[in-house]
Protein backbone atom coordinates (compact mmCIF):
# COMPACT_ATOMS: atom_id res chain seq x y z
CA UNK A 1 0.00 0.00 0.00
CA UNK A 2 2.83 2.45 0.86
CA UNK A 3 4.44 1.28 -2.02
CA UNK A 4 1.60 2.55 -4.21
CA UNK A 5 1.28 6.02 -2.68
CA UNK A 6 4.69 6.60 -3.01
CA UNK A 7 4.23 5.67 -6.57
CA UNK A 8 1.12 8.62 -7.02
CA UNK A 9 3.20 10.90 -5.14
CA UNK A 10 6.15 10.89 -7.56
CA UNK A 11 3.45 11.10 -10.68
CA UNK A 12 2.29 13.77 -9.20
CA UNK A 13 5.36 15.63 -9.00
CA UNK A 14 6.70 14.78 -12.44
CA UNK A 15 3.23 16.21 -13.88
CA UNK A 16 3.80 19.78 -11.90
CA UNK A 17 7.74 19.55 -13.05
CA UNK A 18 6.64 18.72 -16.77
CA UNK A 19 4.08 21.68 -16.66
CA UNK A 20 6.28 23.69 -15.30
CA UNK A 21 8.41 23.29 -17.85
CA UNK A 22 5.88 24.04 -20.66
CA UNK A 23 3.74 20.66 -21.21
CA UNK A 24 0.62 21.50 -20.98
CA UNK A 25 -0.10 17.94 -21.54
CA UNK A 26 0.27 17.13 -18.44
CA UNK A 27 -2.55 18.63 -16.72
CA UNK A 28 -5.08 16.05 -17.70
CA UNK A 29 -3.36 13.53 -15.82
CA UNK A 30 -2.58 15.88 -12.99
CA UNK A 31 -6.10 16.28 -13.30
CA UNK A 32 -7.12 12.48 -13.31
CA UNK A 33 -4.36 11.72 -10.08
CA UNK A 34 -5.46 14.36 -7.68
CA UNK A 35 -8.81 15.42 -8.45
CA UNK A 36 -10.48 13.20 -6.26
CA UNK A 37 -9.23 13.52 -3.16
CA UNK A 38 -9.01 16.88 -3.71
CA UNK A 39 -12.56 17.36 -4.55
CA UNK A 40 -13.05 15.51 -0.72
CA UNK A 41 -10.67 18.34 1.11
CA UNK A 42 -12.83 21.02 -0.49
CA UNK A 43 -16.14 19.55 0.44
CA UNK A 44 -14.67 18.88 3.88
CA UNK A 45 -14.14 23.02 4.06
CA UNK A 46 -17.76 24.02 2.13
CA UNK A 47 -19.97 21.39 2.71
CA UNK A 48 -21.20 22.27 -0.44
CA UNK A 49 -21.35 20.40 -3.67
CA UNK A 50 -21.24 23.77 -5.80
CA UNK A 51 -18.50 25.36 -3.95
CA UNK A 52 -16.35 22.25 -3.50
CA UNK A 53 -16.23 22.20 -7.50
CA UNK A 54 -15.54 25.97 -7.86
CA UNK A 55 -12.60 25.34 -5.22
CA UNK A 56 -11.57 22.73 -7.08
CA UNK A 57 -11.47 24.87 -10.78
CA UNK A 58 -9.60 27.46 -8.56
CA UNK A 59 -7.08 25.23 -7.21
CA UNK A 60 -5.86 24.64 -10.53
CA UNK A 61 -5.96 27.76 -12.40
CA UNK A 62 -3.96 28.81 -8.89
CA UNK A 63 -1.42 25.73 -9.72
CA UNK A 64 -1.01 26.77 -14.04
CA UNK A 65 -0.82 30.77 -12.25
CA UNK A 66 1.76 29.97 -9.86
CA UNK A 67 3.42 26.66 -11.22
CA UNK A 68 6.88 28.65 -10.93
CA UNK A 69 6.39 28.33 -7.02
CA UNK A 70 6.65 25.24 -7.61
CA UNK A 71 9.96 23.44 -6.18
CA UNK A 72 10.05 20.16 -7.32
CA UNK A 73 8.80 17.82 -4.69
CA UNK A 74 6.36 17.13 -2.53
CA UNK A 75 3.93 17.84 -5.41
CA UNK A 76 0.62 16.65 -3.69
CA UNK A 77 1.21 18.42 -0.18
CA UNK A 78 1.33 21.85 -2.76
CA UNK A 79 -1.82 21.19 -4.61
CA UNK A 80 -3.09 20.55 -1.26
CA UNK A 81 -2.31 23.88 0.36
CA UNK A 82 -3.59 25.71 -2.60
CA UNK A 83 -6.71 24.21 -2.68
CA UNK A 84 -7.10 24.53 1.46
CA UNK A 85 -6.07 28.08 1.03
CA UNK A 86 -8.37 28.64 -1.51
CA UNK A 87 -11.61 27.03 0.83
CA UNK A 88 -10.64 29.37 3.48
CA UNK A 89 -10.59 32.58 0.97
CA UNK A 90 -14.16 31.11 -0.07
CA UNK A 91 -15.38 30.95 3.40
CA UNK A 92 -14.06 34.25 4.66
CA UNK A 93 -16.07 36.09 1.36
CA UNK A 94 -18.82 34.39 1.85
CA UNK A 95 -19.10 34.96 5.60
CA UNK A 96 -19.15 38.93 4.83
CA UNK A 97 -21.99 38.27 2.84
CA UNK A 98 -25.36 39.00 4.67
CA UNK A 99 -28.86 37.93 3.65
CA UNK A 100 -31.78 39.77 4.09
CA UNK A 101 -35.51 38.48 4.95
CA UNK A 102 -37.41 41.39 3.53
CA UNK A 103 -40.52 39.92 4.89
CA UNK A 104 -39.10 40.99 8.54
CA UNK A 105 -40.39 44.26 9.18
CA UNK A 106 -38.17 44.75 11.89
CA UNK A 107 -34.54 44.17 9.90
CA UNK A 108 -36.32 46.25 7.03
CA UNK A 109 -37.10 49.04 9.36
CA UNK A 110 -33.53 49.04 11.17
CA UNK A 111 -31.79 48.21 7.56
CA UNK A 112 -33.92 52.04 6.04
CA UNK A 113 -34.62 49.19 3.38
CA UNK A 114 -38.48 50.78 3.03
CA UNK A 115 -37.09 54.05 2.99
CA UNK A 116 -37.45 55.16 -0.88
CA UNK A 117 -33.72 56.74 -0.44
CA UNK A 118 -32.29 53.93 1.62
CA UNK A 119 -28.79 54.09 3.02
CA UNK A 120 -25.92 52.85 0.16
CA UNK A 121 -24.34 49.65 1.75
CA UNK A 122 -20.59 49.16 0.37
CA UNK A 123 -19.18 45.83 0.84
CA UNK A 124 -15.49 46.56 2.49
CA UNK A 125 -13.97 43.98 -0.21
CA UNK A 126 -14.30 46.42 -2.33
CA UNK A 127 -15.96 44.60 -5.20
Amino acid sequence: MAMIIEKRKNQVDEYLTRIRQGDSSALDPLYEETAKPLYSLCYTYTHNRHDSEDALSETYLAVVRSIDKYRGKNGFNWLYTIAKNICLNMLRKNARIVSVDYDDEETVNTLGLGEKNPPRMYDESGI
